[in-house]
């Protein structure tokens, strides 16, 4: 599938091997380039700005206006700035819940830059995420709201298949506090209770904060890049950059796990994804399971397809055909159907409001709305 010239751009920007000859082709698809502000535009979409910044000064530069190339840097090195001001922030939170007996897991944002990339600057960090105890989360919500931090609305909290509340700051700043790693229309392939037993220290300055092991967090980000679609290059980028610097990474670990968990095929199309894409090492046990699931190299395909199309979010009911066809046992895809056919959401919400009391209500008013909104489009359907 053809990504388009800026969507070979940015993969080639973005490519694991940016030796002599893959700079041939990101010099030719530079010179070649005639609507930068596209490019850039796609770039920060995609989360890809400081590696397409970097490739093309150290690789393309003559291919590139002057002026494009010092537009491309000074918003690379802001994004840079942002997560090594996000880094402090990280730091800071963490000391204080530490002090307070919390225990905490940073994930995502700086220390997966540090973690995958070995760079605070290659990887955009737009917020902070953080996992704490369901039992200590009350605590750490009065500390970060301490910090200057206002919880954002959130009708439903804890009762809910919601698995974060989101606190912001009046400098636009975004703290996550997570009490499980994924909301229940799309549960997590995690063994979450074993996360606390395998912390991967991060040095952040002078400061070891925790994040996930590494298992634990190749496992998430190929669960995470499934719940949205693949949709940011990025999230393909983490399981290069992981794959590329941590040989060391247990991959048939992490496939075992997934395959006890019916998630096997999602980190079979992250690794695909990763190689056909980035041209990544993705190990030979991997292709081998590849060469076994077919619906894998498809899901690849739509994700491309997809990914290059433009900014368009994906129907209820694509992203439902993908959650379906990503998951290869029929009793998990009969499950993660039923909890989005019942688990309440903000919309559900917004219909009717009831007192605390009587919130399990909504488990009816939620396929009750469905029914109307859905059946009422199908009604207007003009007959073919």
């Amino acid at each position: 599938m053809n990504a388009g010239p800026n969507g070979a751009l940015l993969l080639a920007a973005a490519h694991s091997h940016l030796d002599a000859s893959a700079s041939v082709r990101l010099a030719t698809l530079a010179a070649a380039t005639r609507d930068w502000d596209r490019v850039r535009a796609a770039a920060g979409l995609h989360g890809v700005m400081p590696p397409l910044a970097r490739a093309l000064e150290t690789w393309a530069h003559d291919a590139v206006p002057p002026e494009v190339l010092q537009r491309l840097h000074d918003e690379a090195l802001a994004s840079g700035h942002r997560s090594l001001r996000l880094a402090g922030d990280l730091v800071t939170i963490i000391d204080r819940l530490g002090s307070a007996g919390i225990p905490v897991l940073a994930f995502k944002g700086p220390t997966l830059a540090v973690l995958a990339y070995g760079d605070l600057g290659l990887r955009p960090c737009r917020d902070l995420d953080l996992l704490v105890h369901g039992r200590s989360l009350p605590a750490a919500e009065r500390l970060v709201s301490a910090l200057g931090y206002q919880a954002a609305p959130s009708p439903f909290g804890l009762l809910t298949g919601l698995n974060q509340r989101t606190y912001t700051r009046n400098d636009g700043e975004i703290v996550e506090l997570h009490w499980a790693m994924a909301p229940a229309e799309f549960p997590s392939p995690l063994d979450e209770d074993g996360l606390w037993a395998r912390p991967e220290p991060v040095q952040l300055g002078t400061h070891t904060v925790y994040t996930l092991g590494v298992e634990d967090l190749a496992l998430f980000l190929c669960a995470h890049g499934a719940k949205h679609l693949w949709e940011r290059l990025s999230w393909v980028c983490d399981i290069a950059a992981l794959l590329a610097r941590r040989p060391d990474l247990d991959w048939d670990a992490v496939l075992t796990s997934a395959r006890q968990r019916g998630a096997e095929r999602m980190v079979l199309l992250a690794l695909h994804l990763a190689d056909d894409l980035l041209g990544a090492p993705v190990p030979e046990a991997a292709h081998e399971r590849l060469r076994g699931d077919p619906a894998v190299r498809a899901l690849g395909e739509r994700v491309r397809i997809r990914m290059f199309a433009g900014p368009h979010p994906p129907t209820v009911w694509e992203r439902r055909a993908f959650y379906w066809r990503v998951r290869e046992r029929w009793h998990d895809r009969l499950r993660d159907f039923a909890r989005a056919l019942f688990t309440p959401t903000e919309p559900d919400w917004q219909v009717v409001r009831f007192p605390d009391s009587l919130f399990t209500l909504y488990y009816l008013i939620r396929p009750l709305r469905l029914a109307v909104k859905y059946g009422s489009r199908l009604l207007r359907s003009p007959a073919r």
